[in-house]
């Protein structure tokens, strides 16, 4: 962000979470603030949400939204919108181009005329140019992997994003029970997957579009 030279401008970042989850929405969040605020999110211990626990993301959470200057927004994909886009039938409309929609309309929305977004595609070209296809004002936009860790702007959205998450998953728990984290690395996860033929209520929460469900009890969704 060195090249960003008015001290007036606002700066926007972008993350998700809850992509590779199995259960529950994915969370994009979009965080923007004027640039000579950045300084500030550093101040305030921003990082990677993936870097800090549990207790610390809520506590700076809170301390973004009422930073002054600052705006969210957030977006709740739900499975059913991500079911019907990993099972397009139409060329490049996938998961990645679904999140570059979302990244665009939050683009959209926000203010600020520079842009980092973390990069959902394995070329962060393609993820650039699909979010600019959607984009409808000028803009400067970056898209980088591991942007989260590199831009304190996009740090910041990654713990809107992740907190924001986590909250969603405590009342699908409240609800279903207990079910872990949501993602296939979670044991209590995949145990909770074994026992889906008993529980089809829960299905609307769940995306049907992972293969891996298939893995489990011989469970067929298609």
């Amino acid at each position: 962000m060195k090249n960003i030279k008015m001290q007036d401008e606002r700066v926007i970042g972008i993350d998700e979470a809850g992509r590779g989850s199995f259960i529950g929405p994915l969370v994009i969040a979009g965080f923007s603030i004027p640039y000579i605020f950045i300084s500030r999110l550093k101040e305030l211990g921003v990082k990677d949400s993936k870097k800090l626990t549990p207790a610390k993301r809520t506590e700076l959470y809170v301390k973004l939204k009422k930073l002054e200057c600052s705006s969210v927004l957030i977006y709740k994909l739900s499975p059913q919108l991500i079911d019907s886009y990993v099972w397009s039938n139409v060329k490049n409309i996938n998961l990645n181009y679904l999140e570059a929609v979302y990244m665009a309309k939050i683009i959209n929305k926000l203010p600020g005329n520079y842009t980092v977004i973390d990069a959902a595609d394995v070329s962060e070209s393609l993820f650039l140019k699909n979010v600019l296809k959607n984009v409808k004002r000028n803009v400067i936009l970056i898209s980088s992997h591991h942007a989260d860790d590199l831009y304190a702007v996009v740090s910041a959205a990654s713990i809107v994003a992740k907190v924001v998450r986590d909250k969603e998953i405590e009342k699908l728990h409240k609800i279903y029970g207990n079910f872990g984290s949501g993602y296939p690395s979670d044991p209590k996860t995949l145990e909770f997957l074994k026992s889906l033929k008993d529980k089809p209520e829960v299905l609307h929460a769940i995306r049907l579009s992972w293969k891996t469900l298939n893995k489990f009890n011989n469970i067929r969704f298609l």
